[in-house]
This record gives structure tokens, C-alpha cells and sequence, in this order.
């Protein structure tokens, strides 16, 4: 890829974002509604499930180490993101809802129609940049 391709491909990058393209997605993706395998009666979307265990953790991580209540706020939730982040978000692996968070993500940004979906949208924005729309 060429400095001048390179260049191209962030400015129709940043093109899909500022469209807001690129907060659809994400929205249509956390809001997929998730059927729990431990009960095939309850659903739960993905942001909710996301949330479920970051509570899950984060309740974890005070009993093993009640200090976390009484440290400074920012300090608190620094320490709490980074345990969370760390090893590609490993402590968020489904216990709660029952949701295997990662594979859910994983799943969804290698879908075809996800990708398919992309790739129209950005050949359209490229079309309408060559012609001055």
C-alpha cells in the first residue's frame, strides 16, 4: 500500500465515522438481544450482559480486596479498568449471564453480512467522494 492509498484509507476512515457509521454498527451490535444457554427462557442483550459481569467482577475484586472501597474514586476505577482490560478482558467471561462475552464479539465482527455491510458502505462513501457529493 502506497503513502498516498494509506492516506486515503484513514481520510475514508474517518469519513465513516464522522457519518456516524460507525456508531451504528456499534449499536446495533450491543443491542442484539442474547439468548441466555444456561436458560433458553431469558434473553438479555449484549450491553446488559456486558455489564452484568463487569458488576460480577468488580464485586469479586472488592472481596478480595476490601482496601478498593475506601481508595480515592479515580484511583478506584483505574486500577478496577485495568484489571478488567488486562488479558484481553478475560475476567468478563460469562458467569453472570451466562454469555461468553468474547466469543460473542468475536462472532460478530467476523459476520459476513457485518463485513459485507461495511464494505458497501465504504465503496458508496468513496463513489460519492469522486464525485464531489
Amino acid at each position: 500500500m502506497t503513502a498516498s492509498d494509506q492516506d486515503e484509507a484513514v481520510l475514508l476512515a474517518e469519513l465513516f465515522k464522522k457519518q456516524g457509521y460507525l456508531d451504528k454498527l456499534k449499536n446495533e451490535i450491543i443491542t442484539k438481544h442474547i439468548t441466555n444457554p444456561n436458560d433458553a427462557t431469558k434473553s438479555i442483550t449484549f450491553e446488559d450482559a456486558v455489564k452484568e459481569e463487569v458488576k460480577r467482577t468488580v464485586r469479586s475484586m472488592v472481596e478480595n480486596d476490601e482496601n478498593l472501597i475506601f481508595k480515592n474514586r479515580g484511583t478506584t476505577t483505574a486500577l478496577i479498568e485495568t484489571r478488567i482490560s488486562k488479558d484481553d478482558y478475560q475476567l468478563l467471561h460469562g458467569e453472570a449471564s451466562g454469555i461468553d462475552i468474547h466469543n460473542f464479539v468475536k462472532e460478530n465482527i467476523q459476520n459476513t453480512d457485518v463485513s459485507d455491510g461495511v464494505l458497501r458502505t465504504l465503496t458508496d462513501l468513496m463513489e460519492k467522494k469522486e464525485n464531489g457529493n
